[in-house]
Order: C-alpha cells, then structure tokens, then sequence
C-alpha cells in the first residue's frame, strides 16, 4: 500500500514543487527589478535631470553674460549696475538691474527647468541650490567643504576674478568651467593672479588709510 502510494503521490509531488521554486525565483527575480526600477526613478533620474539642468542654466547664463560684456550698450545699460561690487558681498548675487534679472536668471531657471520636466518638487530643489550658490559665490570667501562646490566646479574664488578690474573680460560661466575654456576666457590660478590680488589688497588698505586721516 505504501509503495502505491509512494508512486501515487510522487509525480503530484513533482508536479507541485518545481512550480512552487519557479514561482519564488520569479518573485525574487521581479522584486530585485523593482527594487532597482525605484532607485532608478527616485534617486538616478531625478540626478540625471538635476545635472542636465544645471549644465542648460550654465550654457544660458555664459553666452548672456559675454554679450553683456562683448556689447558696450548691453553692458553700460544692464549689466553694469551688478559691477559695482569690486568687493562682492553674498546678497550681491542679486544686485542687478530688473530686465537683467529677468532675462538672464529667470530665463536660466525656465530653460533649465522646462527643458528637463522636472517636477514641483524637483524645481524647488534646483531653485534653492542655485539661489544659494549665488549667495556663496558672491560671499568673497571660499568656503572649506562647501556642499554646493560639491556639485560643481566653479565657486567664490572662480567667480571673485571675474568682478576684478583686470579680470573682468573673463570667467563667465556659472556652475562649470566647460564654456569658459572652450571659448578662452578661463582665468585660472597662477602667480600673476595671486601678484594681482597683492597689489589690490594694498591699493585697499592705502584707500582706507587715506579716508582715515
């Protein structure tokens, strides 16, 4: 009776089983896809647009910017105003003229965000990071482990030349140095930069001197 039984329930056994260990390797197989199907949706592409949007706003704000300075009617009508600041000062970042502003920084921030659909949330982030970045590159200071910097490769001391006398036909870019050196107006760190920043150190402390007797 057992041998009968035996034979009997073996092949409801086979039957059974090899689909049930089917059917898990498929459930581990669609959960692992899953699983890298949401990190790629929440965390890659959300990246990947944020990137994609700061190299577009990048690519707006260089060649608006070098007309400003290559148009003496642009740049005397404009874009002058936010070159007072020989000495930059964070909220400098926003110190320019209304139709400037409009232009350049909310035409940056409708291309950027436009060309990449980014979500409500999405946009939000990528509107305060580069508010804050203007802050910080406007600061004069260069902060250590600057988060911001992070995520780019230009930042206060890059920008800080630009705003000089002698180095104001340079560096126009916003968030990458790519623009600039394909285009030849990339001023980097050398020693006649650093001569140049002792020399106006000195014109400053003299100025001050001056108005102080």
């Amino acid at each position: 009776m057992s041998a009968i039984a035996t034979k009997s329930l073996s092949p409801t056994y086979a039957v059974v089983a090899w689909p049930s260990a089917d059917l898990t390797l498929s459930l581990e197989y669609y959960t692992y896809i899953g699983q890298a199907a949401r990190i790629f949706y929440h965390w890659i592409m959300p990246l990947l647009r944020f990137y994609i949007a700061l190299w577009l706003a990048d690519t707006w704000v260089f060649f608006v910017h070098r007309a400003e300075h290559s148009n003496r009617w642009l740049y005397k009508t404009f874009h002058a105003r936010h070159h007072e600041l020989f000495i930059p000062y964070s909220w400098g970042g926003i110190y320019d003229h209304p139709i400037e502003s409009l232009f350049l920084s909310v035409g940056a921030f409708a291309i950027a965000i436009g060309g990449t659909g980014m979500s409500l949330r999405e946009s939000m982030i990528f509107s305060a990071f580069s508010s804050a970045k203007a802050c910080t590159d406007h600061s004069g200071y260069a902060i250590p482990w600057n988060p911001i910097d992070f995520f780019t490769t230009i930042g206060a001391q890059y920008h800080d030349k630009h705003h000089q006398r002698w180095g104001i036909k340079n560096n126009f870019a916003l968030h990458f140095q790519f623009w600039d050196r394909l285009m030849g107006t990339d001023m980097r760190d050398d020693e006649a930069v650093e001569i140049l920043y002792i020399r106006n150190k000195e014109s400053a402390k003299a100025a001050m001197l001056k108005r102080q007797t």
